[in-house]
């Protein structure tokens, strides 16, 4: 299986030389435009947002940045993995572990970290599942807040639209400093679910 297309997109430079474009400073990835940043300029400019914000504020802030930027996105992928799969789709829509493990390649290739969800097959005694982030974009650099409140956010808003499930993401041992890795707690709070994708 080829892998995904990146999700940073392919550029519509039709040279080598910067400027000599179809659309002029635009970055496409099949219909979706996107930007291409340094992980230090996005890092940055959160943290200086977050600044702004009371600091009895900002968790649910930015918990709720990530759970609204996760439901968002959420269909953007569920397109481009239609045209992906192609006729495989039908298969592939009603299969959760493989959508999880195409949204983790998808962000991967876009450098914004590496989920393991590999937790998330097995529920311990609490009802709670793990999920790991690697290299989380947020975590890359000290921060004021533990700016990875905003990937658990993330979490939540992309796993409630993919799979239809009600789940609820807490960040496990919250850091200003930089780390390799983010660890959270997903709690399903409604019977599991087929994804809501449409063959």
């Amino acid at each position: 299986m080829d892998a995904l297309p990146r999700r940073a997109g392919s550029s519509s430079v039709s040279s080598p030389t910067l400027g000599k474009t179809a659309t002029p400073a635009a970055l496409y990835k099949g219909d979706i435009r996107n930007v291409s940043l340094r992980a230090a300029t996005l890092h940055t400019l959160v943290d200086g947002l977050v600044h702004a914000v009371p600091s009895n504020r900002r968790t649910d802030l930015l918990h709720r940045i990530g759970v609204t930027v996760g439901a968002a996105w959420s269909q953007d992928l569920l397109d481009e993995l239609r045209r992906y799969e192609g006729s495989n789709w039908a298969a592939v829509a009603h299969d959760a572990k493989a959508i999880m493990r195409r949204w983790a390649d998808y962000d991967a290739s876009a450098g914004m970290s590496r989920f393991d969800f590999h937790e998330l097959d097995d529920l311990d005694d609490t009802g709670c599942r793990m999920v790991t982030l690697e290299n989380s974009w947020l975590s890359r650099m000290p921060s004021i807040w533990p700016l990875d409140h905003c990937m658990a956010g993330y979490i939540e808003g992309t796993l409630r639209a993919l799979l239809g499930s009600d789940v609820s993401v807490t960040l496990m041992e919250p850091s200003t400093e930089v780390r390799p890795s983010s660890r959270f707690m997903v709690v399903s709070t409604a019977a599991p679910a087929v994804p809501v994708a449409s063959p």
